[in-house]
C-alpha cells in the first residue's frame, strides 16, 4: 500500500510549487488592475436611485410622478468637461411635516453614505443652494426659479474626482392637497 502513495505524492511535491506559481500570478494580476484611476467615486458606485426611490416613494400618500436616472452626462454652457449624474425624482401629496421629515432622513442617509465610502467630505450640508449649477433647476424643475426651490446639498472628493450630491425640493399644489418635488442628485467630474 505505501508504494501506491508514492507515485501520488511525487505529482503533489511537483504539481504544488505550479499552483502557487499561478496563484503568486493571479494576486499580480488583481493588483495590477486595482491601480488604475478613478472613473467614478466609490459614493457614485454605491449611490442607488432605484433605492431611494422603493424607500421615499410610499411616504407620499399619492405619488404622481417618480423617475430614476443613470449614467447621464451634463455639460455646462463654457466648460470643456460634463458631470456625470444619478438621480432620482418623486412628486406627489404628502404634508409638509412628513415631507420633512422624509427630507431629513434622505440627507442624512446620503452623507452617511459618503461617509462610510472612500470619499472626503470637503462641504459639510448647506441649505443655500443659490450659486449651485444652474443646470440642476432646469432639468429637475421646469420653469422654476431658484428662488423658490428649496433644499441642499454637500460636496466630496476622492482622488482627482470631485462630486455633489444635492437634494432639491419644491412645494406645489394647494394647501388642502399638499404636493411636493423631491429631486436627489448626485454629480461628479474629474478635477481639470
Amino acid at each position: 500500500m505505501p508504494l501506491r502513495l508514492s507515485p501520488c505524492l511525487i505529482v503533489c511535491v511537483i504539481w504544488a510549487p505550479g499552483c502557487q506559481k499561478e496563484a503568486m500570478h493571479t494576486n499580480q494580476k488583481s493588483d495590477s488592475t486595482t491601480a488604475k484611476p478613478l472613473a467614478q467615486s466609490a459614493l457614485y458606485e454605491q449611490f442607488d436611485p432605484n433605492k431611494l426611490k422603493e424607500k421615499y416613494s410610499p411616504k407620499f400618500s399619492v405619488v404622481r410622478s417618480v423617475s430614476c436616472q443613470s449614467g447621464l452626462k451634463f455639460t455646462a454652457p463654457g466648460t470643456a468637461t460634463g458631470d456625470l449624474t444619478k438621480a432620482v425624482q418623486i412628486q406627489g401629496d404628502i404634508s409638509d411635516e412628513q415631507f420633512k421629515k422624509v427630507f431629513e432622513s434622505a440627507q442624512t442617509e446620503l452623507l452617511d453614505l459618503a461617509k462610510s465610502n472612500s470619499v472626503t467630505i470637503t462641504g459639510e450640508p448647506n441649505s443655500d443652494i443659490k450659486g449651485r449649477p444652474e443646470w440642476l433647476f432646469g432639468w429637475y424643475f421646469s420653469n422654476v426659479k431658484p428662488d423658490l426651490l428649496g433644499g441642499s446639498y454637500f460636496t466630496y472628493s476622492q482622488g482627482p474626482i470631485q462630486g455633489a450630491v444635492e437634494l432639491l425640493s419644491q412645494a406645489t399644489g394647494e394647501n388642502n392637497e399638499r404636493q411636493w418635488k423631491l429631486a436627489v442628485v448626485l454629480h461628479e467630474k474629474a478635477k481639470v
